[in-house]
């Protein structure tokens, strides 16, 4: 509503959420380093692969590793320094957007329209979610673009990943209608961009964007322009800056073994593979028994090779391994969702 609005909002978004985003990585990051943290951090990575493995049932036995993993946590976070908050200027991230590209932000939100302030403590008060795209420009200018209520575009969503992973023959057509949603809105806006950097929020994070139909032409959005997902607008700063080289080789995870725990001991070669072709995603996270991936053996083996990298499968691709890996400069892994 107000002149300023989306300019506002823009800075909010990089500032709150950009803000979250990067506390957790840079906490993750001093977690790993030498010292009493190291020591805490691997104590909580083995109660959460104790809990996330299944072994045990028993809710009292759970409740209390989870109550451990937390004050653990307390005592990892109090070990860290401070960290300085870094206010971003919008004018910051629009200088480093190169010529001919576009920043888009997705977010999902709630609008409230209240005369006190406390009124806005009440879920009451509160509209209906909406999602709305923020479309930052090399220039600086912001704008902004009301995409609707969120409750039918993720709705739609869902009936296209379904037909997609149902290998159903309308599959396309209902990405087509998802991208008449979340896409076509921004095609003035987006006019010769060649390269548009994505931030998704909520349920737009499963969308695969390429498979979407270009805003102009007859195109798939991927083969239109060259699109980059991030996680928030501020890596954009980091990825203006000279990259650091990795010296750690490159990781490949393909086809592990689903069924390692004593609970549910390996099983034979001859069973580790699909009892049909479709190669489902497991919809349900909690199941004891995940269908084995023999496909992404074969991924494995030809990224390992395009990429010089080290392969682990089968018994040997375990979350562990991965955690005891330092940085490898590529990091690929094919399993389940």
């Amino acid at each position: 509503i107000h002149p300023k609005g989306k300019d506002l909002a823009f800075f909010a978004r990089i500032n709150r959420h950009g803000l979250l985003e990067e506390i957790e990585k840079t906490q993750g990051t001093l977690a790993s380093l030498p010292g009493p943290q190291k020591d805490i951090l691997e104590q909580i990575k083995r109660i959460t692969n104790t809990i996330a493995s299944k072994s045990i049932t028993d809710k009292k036995i759970i409740a209390k590793l989870t109550n451990k993993k937390e004050d653990l946590e307390i005592q990892l976070y109090k070990l860290l320094p401070e960290k300085k908050v870094q206010v971003i200027e919008t004018s910051e991230i629009a200088k480093v957007i190169p010529s001919n590209s576009v920043l888009i932000e997705y977010q999902r939100f709630r609008p409230f329209k209240f005369d006190n302030p406390a009124d806005a403590l009440e879920i009451k008060n509160w509209e209906q979610a909406r999602y709305q795209a923020l479309i930052l420009k090399p220039n600086g200018e912001v704008e902004s673009f009301d995409l609707g209520f969120a409750e039918p575009i993720e709705d739609k969503i869902q009936e296209a990943l379904s037909a997609s992973e149902q290998k159903q023959a309308d599959a396309q057509e209902l990405w087509n209608e998802v991208s008449e949603l979340v896409v076509k809105p921004l095609a003035k806006a987006t006019a010769g961009s060649k390269t548009w950097f994505i931030l998704p929020d909520a349920e737009l994070n499963r969308i695969p964007f390429a498979a979407l139909s270009a805003p102009q032409g007859e195109n798939l959005l991927g083969e239109a322009v060259n699109l980059r997902l991030l996680t928030t607008g501020r890596e954009l700063l980091d990825l203006a800056q000279k990259p650091e080289q990795s010296l750690q080789k490159p990781l490949v995870v393909a086809n592990p073994t689903f069924s390692l725990s004593k609970r549910f001991p390996p099983q034979k070669s001859s069973h580790l593979f699909a009892s049909n072709t479709s190669q489902e995603r497991s919809g349900d996270l909690v199941s004891h028994s995940w269908q084995p991936l023999p496909g992404t053996a074969e991924e494995g083996k030809a990224i390992r090779k395009l990429i010089n990298g080290q392969l682990l499968t089968r018994d040997k691709a375990t979350a562990l391994a991965v955690q005891e890996q330092e940085a490898p400069k590529v990091l690929h892994i094919a399993s389940h969702a």
